[in-house]
């Protein structure tokens, strides 16, 4: 066993690894070991040391190298058969890591891999950084694999290179004997180089690894990666595959660091600038994201782009770009999912330049690809309709479970969980939502209604401000307003978003009726009357379509605003018929059980008038 110890031309230590005598002034050790160094020392097991002076074989691609060095008497391991090992059969792993000289590890074969040409021996034995280019010995003490800490970075799976590739380097030495130094020079830091071979055929390498990612063969793609940049761990493209690599396994952090790496690095690739835009995206980071995707999209043109263009400008809420890009990739592709998912998305809400049905959309989607965000939905509504509530969660929850960036699954849980007096798991839902889809208006504006019933005081507070911040002036904002201040006891400050609100969207009885509660609360009775009056008219038409939570809000309001202007009569009427149709309407404990949002002051007038016209 040989502990080496390299650096750089003044001598300072920089990498340390591991080796072992394979014949008189003989020792191996992994190529990257060595790579970027300038003077090499062996130290032995008696702790003397000889300095490398040559370099008799080697071998990037199989990441293995051949020294020269004075071993004196010492004894030449004996190399085994990696090809008579079986799973389960042990192994002993020696190294040196992180500096630990003659550190021994055992374990057991746990597959066999063949990547190419290159077979690899994974096992339990562990192997630390500084035990790369270690033995790795068979029951019998006879090495059947190279250690190599470079392909083992994943806890209880390692890789030694099968001593086959060893035993075929022996057989073909270089020419001549190269002096270290000469072959330090021309093998420089693999920050400063990229992988060995023409441009063609790293091309080539490339495009194998990446399809092995795309194929979900991550064993081998790992093992392709480490061993193709091997020379050069530092460069831009091997950034970049390791960064594709952890991307399709679900490291995101891992990805992302690697990616960001590959941009600093080479700032011209548009591969890397696409890929780092999609792990942005999957980190909800919508903004960062459709920047890289631009850069990417001017460094490299392609239809490919277009759709992810179109996602991202509807991640960010630029819905104009977000249409005008998924038209022109459905002109591509007319059965592209991504851009008819964003098309779906502005016509459910009422965003499109065009009337569209977003019904129509989800056909087409389901026709295309039925597991996706926008028919999960539609099954959810459907399930909802029916009164089949555990399907519409499941579908629901299955559409949270994709990755297209809109809220509407969460609203849509946090809507059934609401019908059903749970408003924990509601509120539950509208935070899962704010992490998917940061800052989302739909969510923020929900979210405060479910904090201000769970008198969550503070948190209505929070996400009020961010709403008015991000989104003055919106339809979410002006709604969210009016309910937001009236819930906390301050109906003045509620009644400018409130007037807003029905004079921009005078058709929303909804708006009409908490525009009503807020009057009340601010003794403006006619106010209140008034708009009271509004929602019923607008509700009337098709007043059996309402909830029953719909309708004990309006009849409420209406029996209170009747009370306030004089009229008991048909005041004393409606609360008459809210005991007969909702008893438990008729009740202040009913009332808070419902998903409607009560002022202290309003259950205060409830809890008189039911005094006051008693059953």
């Amino acid at each position: 066993m040989v502990y080496i110890i390299a650096g750089d031309s003044d001598g300072n230590p920089t990498v340390q690894g591991s080796g072992f005598i394979i014949g008189k002034n003989r020792i191996v050790t992994n190529h990257h070991v060595l790579v970027g160094t300038s003077v090499a020392l062996a130290v032995f097991s008696d702790g003397k040391s000889s300095p490398i002076t040559t370099v008799i074989a080697d071998s990037s691609t199989k990441d293995l190298i051949i020294v020269g060095a004075d071993t004196g008497q010492r004894l030449a391991v004996l190399l085994g058969d990696e090809l008579a090992l079986q799973e389960g059969d042990p192994v002993y792993a020696i190294g040196a890591p992180k500096g630990l000289e003659l550190s021994l590890t055992d374990g057991i074969v746990s597959s066999f891999r063949n990547v190419g040409d290159e077979f690899f021996i994974q096992s339990t034995a562990a192997i630390g950084h500084g035990s790369s280019g270690g033995p790795l010995f068979n029951r019998e003490g006879r090495v059947v694999g190279i250690t190599s800490a470079l392909m083992s970075d994943t806890p209880g799976i390692y890789f030694s290179i099968g001593v086959g590739d060893l035993k075929r380097l022996l057989r073909n030495p270089q020419l001549m004997v190269e002096e270290f130094s000469k072959w330090a020079k021309r093998n420089p830091s693999g920050s400063e180089s990229v992988p060995e071979g023409d441009a063609s055929s790293n091309t080539e390498k490339v495009s194998q690894i990446e399809k092995l990612i795309h194929d979900g063969k991550f064993d081998e793609a790992r093992i392709q990666i480490q061993t193709f940049t091997a020379t050069a761990p530092e460069s831009a493209l091997s950034y970049r595959l390791f960064g594709e690599f952890n991307q399709k396994t679900g490291h995101l952090d891992e990805a992302l660091s690697d990616l960001k790496l590959s941009v600093e690095k080479d700032p011209r690739d548009s591969i890397s600038q696409f890929y780092l835009a999609i792990s942005l995206f999957s980190a909800r980071r919508f903004d960062e994201a459709l920047s890289h995707e631009l850069k990417s999209n001017e460094l490299g043109p392609s239809d490919s782009d277009i759709p992810v263009l179109a996602m991202l400008y509807y991640a960010v809420r630029d819905f104009k770009q977000a249409e005008a890009m998924a038209r022109k990739a459905l002109q591509v592709n007319a059965k592209n999912v991504m851009a008819l998912s964003v098309l779906a998305g502005l016509a459910f809400h009422h965003l499109s330049s065009r009337e569209e049905n977003w019904y129509t959309y989800v056909q087409t989607l389901s026709a295309i690809d039925s597991d996706n965000f926008w028919t999960h939905v539609a099954q959810g509504y459907a399930a909802q309709r029916a009164s089949k509530t555990d399907e519409a969660i499941t579908a629901f929850k299955a559409a949270e479970n994709d990755s297209f960036p809109d809220s509407a699954a969460y609203h849509a849980l946090a809507s059934v969980y609401s019908s059903q007096s749970e408003f924990g798991r509601a509120n539950d839902e509208i935070k899962a939502g704010l992490l998917e889809v940061p800052n989302d208006p739909y969510l923020l504006s929900t979210g405060i209604f479910f904090s201000l019933i769970a008198r969550e005081d503070t948190e209505a507070a929070r996400r009020f401000e961010l709403l008015d911040h991000l989104y003055a002036g919106s339809r979410e904002t002006l709604g969210a307003g009016c309910l937001y201040y009236y819930g906390m006891g301050q109906p003045n400050s509620a009644l400018s978003y409130c007037a807003q609100m029905t004079a921009q969207f005078p058709n929303d009885r909804t708006a009409h009726s908490n525009y009503g509660w807020a009057a009340l609360d601010a003794k403006q009775s006619q106010v209140a009357l008034t708009e009271f009056s509004s929602a019923y008219k607008i509700a009337s038409p098709d007043w059996n379509k309402l909830t029953g939570t719909q309708a004990i809000d309006l009849l409420w309001g209406c029996a209170i605003s009747l009370y306030d202007s004089g009229d008991k009569k048909n005041s004393g009427e409606i609360i008459r018929s809210i005991r007969k149709d909702y008893p438990s309407a008729a009740t202040i404990t009913g009332l808070q059980q419902l998903p409607l949002l009560w002022s202290k002051a309003t259950l205060i007038r409830i809890e008189a008038l039911l005094k006051e016209f008693p059953q």
